[in-house]
């Protein structure tokens, strides 16, 4: 297959140990290449240049570096009001939660009004990764989860799932409320930390749907687990398919969110 910059996209989406690779044709918006490389590693100084040994294998990225966004998955986020940030640009509020080793730089963007999101780029990755073209675009997983969210236009909770993470977001209808992400070990955990999200901002889940981005098998004893304790759950970018290409266009369909 041939590529051009004027017809091709791509998202490279960065978890702790996975790197998930799509290649859009943005004039049919359909996904043409799915590639998945193990980093092998979590957060530490090795992995700038796992990454750049994974861009190097890739026979398109020369051609589409200008249009390939980076999408981080790492748990370093945080929302801040915009009042508050603007009092104090200059502070960086997630060092106070984080204690990192690794250096980075911090990325910040308004997610509605007088909302700011505030995540973490590890230098590391991005000094790899900016040796094939500086000013290269990065967003977090959050980001999007919160943009799509936020065109409910009702109180709800939207999850995406990705390796054995959740990212999860609540929203009153207008702006967020809580951004969060956790680390399960199976289903009764991602279930108990689910129904918390529903019990502490009494949300009730005989009547408010479960709304998923991505990441769920509509036919996994995960998602049965999930309705014991939730009436309905809505797959915002798939339908009820069990299969794994499913899922990931679910997910390129949130990554591609504006």
């Amino acid at each position: 297959m041939r590529y051009h910059s004027t017809l091709h996209s791509a998202f490279i989406v960065v978890g702790s140990e996975l790197i998930t690779v799509y290649v859009v044709d943005d004039s049919q918006n359909q996904m043409l290449v799915i590639q998945q490389f193990q980093l092998f590693t979590k957060l530490s100084n090795r992995r700038g240049q796992l990454i750049q040994k994974v861009l190097l294998s890739l026979p398109w990225f020369e051609i589409l570096k200008l249009k390939t966004e980076f999408v981080h998955l790492h748990h370093q986020f945080l929302l801040v009001p915009e009042a508050l940030h603007q009092s104090a640009p200059e502070i960086d509020w997630l060092k106070y939660m984080h204690h990192s080793t690794l250096t980075y730089k911090l990325n910040t963007e308004v997610v509605s009004e007088g909302i700011r999101l505030c995540w973490h780029d590890f230098q590391n990755d991005i000094e790899f990764i900016n040796q094939f073209e500086k000013g290269m675009k990065h967003s977090h997983i959050a980001q999007k989860l919160l943009t799509q969210s936020l065109k409910l236009f009702r109180k709800a909770i939207h999850i995406v799932l990705y390796e054995n993470n959740v990212f999860a977001c609540v929203n009153d209808g207008n702006s967020p409320v809580l951004v969060n992400t956790f680390t399960f070990e199976n289903d009764d955990e991602l279930c108990f930390w689910i129904m918390n999200l529903y019990r502490q901002f009494e949300i009730n889940p005989e009547s408010e749907p479960l709304n998923v981005s991505a990441g769920l098998d509509f036919d996994s004893a995960m998602h049965k687990n999930l309705l014991r304790f939730i009436r309905y759950i809505e797959f915002k970018n798939y339908d009820d398919i069990t299969n794994e290409l499913a899922i990931h266009e679910a997910f390129y369909h949130l990554l591609a969110e504006q």
